[in-house]
């Protein structure tokens, strides 16, 4: 229906016991955060989540989801770091992130 409410559905399962983030997300005309909500998944056990939205009666929207998640074996330091950059909606150039021997206090500063 041109004009109608939109129904959304997100479905996430993870294969273990993880805590994440989803965003959904609409872009066009008017982009808009629709839902921000922590998740606590646990293994095999998926979760679903459900929004409606309104775009306007002319508009072309697209939707995204992420599920946004920081993972440090071991590494408390690491893992806050990434957890803070999440909230923030910081993003890491992937280079940097991947290079093992550099300082995550290095990793976390802009490039030069």
């Amino acid at each position: 229906q041109a004009g109608g409410p939109v129904e959304l559905r997100v479905t996430v399962q993870s294969n273990a016991m993880m805590a994440r983030e989803l965003r959904l997300t609409r872009g066009g005309e008017r982009p808009l955060e629709l839902l921000r909500r922590p998740l606590d998944l646990l293994g095999d056990s998926p979760v679903t989540l459900s929004i409606s939205d309104a775009p306007g009666d002319e508009e072309a929207v697209v939707y995204r989801a992420e599920l946004l998640a920081a993972d440090a074996i071991n590494r408390a330091a690491e893992f806050m770091a990434a957890k803070r950059m999440l909230i923030q909606g910081r993003a890491v150039d992937k280079k940097r992130l991947a290079d093992d021997s550099m300082p995550i206090k290095q990793i976390l500063e802009k490039p030069p």
